[in-house]
């Protein structure tokens, strides 16, 4: 289980560092809306699953998020504050149902 830190490219010239993806995965520092980018390069579609905590003002449970990724595809997927979970020090955990040639990237 790794957390990273969400980047924040820049005009200047700052890229973003991809990571492999791996179970467990969580992103750190997303305040408000943020992204999470997506590249698939394995031999098939893959899902990215985000659980969030809690429930809706309403009562509901939060629903969850899953994006499936088209093999060779790259996603990019809305970040909300929602998905933070307040008992893991504010991190939005990630889940896989493939890591093979899987890298992704968080931005503010």
């Amino acid at each position: 289980m790794t957390t990273y830190a969400a980047q924040s490219p820049s005009a200047s010239g700052v890229v973003l560092t991809f990571h492999a993806a791996a179970s467990g995965d969580k992103i750190s520092g997303i305040k408000n809306a943020g992204r999470l980018i997506v590249k698939n390069g394995s031999g098939g579609a893959i899902t990215v699953t985000i659980t969030p905590p809690g429930t809706t003002e309403y009562g509901v449970t939060n629903p969850v998020k899953t994006v499936s990724v088209a093999d060779g595809a790259e996603e990019m997927i809305t970040l909300l504050r929602a998905y933070r979970n307040s008992a893991d020090s504010f991190n939005i955990a990630l889940s896989w149902s493939g890591t093979s040639s899987v890298t992704w990237a968080a931005t503010l």
